[in-house]
């Protein structure tokens, strides 16, 4: 139900990686990192959409995040973001992908050797063992807490969340490095601690060699928010670095998620905000952001007003009187007639118009 918006201090959000293999997880305890790998193409590059997709799945990280790995059914805790709290904390490894070029970024991980070599894909075919790869983004986290490897099986944390009746991040994305919200995060961290299934060993000594320090983003390697070239791109620039925007944007030291799900639960189709910031305000117990932000690379029209009236008619079911406390904005390169013809008498407009003169220079 709908808390007060008081100023409170602002809240810590999290993010949880998916990883496939259980037995990769000591090994990034210990070294204090995560970077998903990519397969390296024939020009010596990682596939553009994958390097975009995993971009915008890590880019939404801020310094403080907890980290938690998800595997096998369960939440195991990692630490917290190490980098910076006001744009990416991601780090670039190797001059692979667009950041790591114009940063002339060293290769501080190994491109091989995290994970175990894949089975031959035919018998007698040993030259099919391992597949290049490449990791050029990645994230540093360190155990703050004195929880690093505690888990608990999923269903705990599907339970305590059971009061929500509507999507959450952990209900909703399964795949990659999703950001989650405050709620989520201290329901998350309160059973790792108090109630804990097991615990993942690690050997502190079992880290992957580094040979040298890591370079951190920097906003000035972009991408750049008037160089997207699709909505991917807007997406990808408008979470690395939201001072971009301009317009007050992002709220200082809130909290920022990706694509997060505004709508009950139904099988496909969901509802989404493109990015939601959580502040002192904590909707729901910290489980809703009470700044929205939509992103379209083609003018905002009829399309575009329809999804956010579906989503701003949700929010007044579940909030009442309380959903005016939520801020929106929309970004986009012009905003046609349809736009503001609102459906129903609820809805209104949004509180920011951002203008995008793009070039579609960049990614």
């Amino acid at each position: 139900m709908w808390t007060d918006p008081k100023i409170a201090p602002m809240p810590t959000g999290g993010v949880i990686i998916k990883i496939r293999n259980e037995s990769t997880i000591p090994r990034f305890l210990a070294s204090g990192f995560y970077g998903p790998a990519m397969r390296v193409g024939p020009d010596g590059e990682p596939d553009a959409a994958r390097y975009l997709d995993a971009l915008i799945e890590m880019a939404a990280g801020r310094r403080g995040d907890h980290v938690f790995f998800r595997t096998q059914n369960r939440f195991v805790y990692g630490g917290q973001l190490r980098g910076a709290s006001d744009h990416a904390a991601i780090s670039l490894n190797g001059r692979r992908g667009l950041l790591g070029k114009r940063a002339n970024a060293p290769c501080v991980i190994p491109e091989s050797g995290v994970e175990p070599s894949e089975p031959p894909r035919f018998e007698g075919l040993d030259s099919a063992r391992q597949t290049r790869r490449c990791r050029p983004l990645f994230v540093r986290f360190r155990d703050e807490l004195g929880l690093a490897g505690r888990w608990i099986d999923e269903y705990e944390l599907y339970f305590a969340l059971g009061d929500y009746a509507y999507l959450l991040p952990t209900t909703w994305m399964n795949t990659g490095m999703v950001a989650i919200s405050p709620g989520e995060t201290n329901r998350l961290i309160e059973l790792v601690r108090d109630d804990p299934s097991g615990v993942i060993g690690h050997d502190e000594n079992d880290v992957i060699d580094r040979c040298e320090e890591p370079i951190p983003h920097d906003p000035d390697y972009g991408p750049d928010l008037l160089g997207a070239r699709t909505q991917e791109g807007l997406l990808a620039a408008a979470l690395a670095d939201p001072s971009q925007l301009s317009v007050g944007l992002p709220p200082r030291g809130a909290s920022i998620a990706q694509r997060v799900p505004i709508s009950p639960f139904r099988p496909r189709d969901v509802e989404f905000a493109d990015v939601g910031w959580y502040t002192g305000r904590s909707i729901n117990g910290g489980t809703l952001p009470d700044v929205l932000l939509y992103l379209d690379d083609e003018p905002a029209g009829a399309a575009l007003r329809h999804r956010i009236d579906i989503q701003q008619a949700w929010l007044e079911r579940l909030l009442g009187d309380g959903a005016r406390a939520i801020d929106r904005f929309v970004a986009a390169p012009a905003f046609e007639d349809g736009f503001y013809e609102s459906e129903g008498e609820g809805t209104m407009r949004p509180s920011h118009e951002i203008r995008l003169p793009l070039d579609r220079s960049g990614l």
